[in-house]
This record gives C-alpha cells, sequence and structure tokens, in this order.
C-alpha cells in the first residue's frame, strides 16, 4: 500500500482511478461523494494534479503529516474541496466525516438523483509495521 509497489503515485499514475466505481456509478446517472483517508500518500499535488474523477464532491484527506499519523491525523485533518482547495479540520475524525455526510445527503436528496456516499476513516488502521499491536 505503499510506493513503490503502491500507493497513490502508482494507483494514479496506472489510472486505476479512471476505471474505478465512482466512475461507472456517475457513467449510471449517481452522485457520488468521498470524504476521508483516499490511498496511502494522496497529497495535495496529487489533489492537483490526479483528482480522482467521478464525484460530485470529493473531500479526501491529504497526506500531509504521514510520520505525524498517529499524533494529530485524528483529531487534525487537511481535506481536499474538490482538490481545488484544503481546509484544515480540528475535530476528530470520525465526527467531521459524520458532519460531511449529512451535507452530502442534503445535497443528494436536493439534486433528486441516486446517490453514493463513502466515507473511509483512518482509523481502525496499524502503524505501519509487521509488528502486532499490544
Amino acid at each position: 500500500s505503499r510506493a513503490p509497489n503502491g500507493g497513490a503515485k502508482k494507483f494514479l499514475d496506472l489510472g486505476w482511478h479512471r476505471d474505478a466505481l465512482p466512475v461507472w456509478l456517475a457513467q449510471a446517472g449517481y452522485n457520488n461523494y468521498y470524504t476521508g483517508k483516499y490511498v496511502n500518500g494522496f497529497t495535495e499535488v496529487h489533489a492537483r494534479t490526479q483528482c480522482p474523477p467521478g464525484y460530485r464532491l470529493f473531500d479526501g484527506m491529504v497526506d500531509t503529516a504521514w510520520f505525524n499519523l498517529f499524533t494529530n491525523w485524528f483529531t487534525e485533518a487537511t481535506y481536499t474541496k474538490n482538490c481545488t482547495a484544503t481546509e484544515v479540520v480540528k475535530q476528530y475524525q470520525t465526527w467531521t466525516m459524520r458532519d460531511k455526510a449529512m451535507e452530502y445527503i442534503d445535497d443528494a436528496v436536493a439534486q433528486g438523483k441516486p446517490w453514493f456516499i463513502q466515507l473511509a476513516p483512518v482509523a481502525p488502521h496499524d502503524q505501519g509495521s509487521t509488528k502486532m499491536a499490544l
């Protein structure tokens, strides 16, 4: 799930994001919404240059602090707003995602089309080591 064999660089460079569920659903007439952790190593640069297609609203977390993941990502995360701007939210991550999901539902109902919402919290998550947590 990390470079060189995986992660954002490989996923995006190979174009896998262009042939994925949100694209298929959009082609079928759905409005799609996303918030949370996208793929490992997804940065602001990736968001600006290779924004995942198929979403009406995409609030993916950008990887600004991978090495500080377990000290601040759960309570402070940077989200990309449709890959054009970022916002830092200082709130427990799942609460932020709940709030965004409620906004998505309001938007989806107002649009009057079928919709799909994906929430991808960082938790539960391991620390990327081969050792089991105690």
